[in-house]
């Protein structure tokens, strides 16, 4: 009989949810709304890739909270690097690429806010949530043994 989920195992799946599926979520609705007042609106790649990998990982992430099948844990351990270096790769070069034109706005320097900030969220969270999903705990949990 599996036991439950351990808390630290919870915190973790609770972050990487956050950081990697809602936070873009958030992100492309602030986008569209600072837009939709405009007559033309272009969505630029960078918010439809962060929109696509943020639905594909809340779908990975309903088998990882459930804790079946045992295999979903390195899947996980693996989507939480990738999109890591993906949206590291995405905050770096929005912050070492200057805007179009010398217009700067208020969008633009909240949106360089955001990701200066975000550089350290993306490597520190990661790294617990890789560190946590190695523990015997959540090794345990995921191959049905309980603790």
């Amino acid at each position: 009989m599996q036991r439950g989920r351990p808390l630290g195992l919870s915190v973790a799946l609770w972050a990487c949810t956050v950081l990697y599926g809602l936070y873009p979520l958030a992100e492309a609705a602030f986008y569209l709304v600072m837009t939709s007042r405009r007559s033309s609106i272009q969505v630029p790649p960078r918010v439809l890739i962060g929109l696509g990998l943020s639905v594909g990982f809340l779908l990975l992430m309903v088998p990882a909270w459930r804790g079946r099948p045992p295999q979903i844990r390195p899947a996980l351990t693996a989507a939480v690097l990738l999109l890591m270096v993906i949206n590291l790769g995405f905050a770096l070069g929005d912050l070492f690429t200057q805007p179009e034109g010398v217009i700067v706005d208020s969008a633009t320097d909240l949106n360089r806010a955001a990701n200066t900030c975000a550089i350290p969220l993306y490597v520190l969270i990661t790294a617990y949530i890789v560190w946590y999903l190695n523990r015997y705990p959540s090794r345990a949990y995921y191959s049905g043994r309980g603790e």
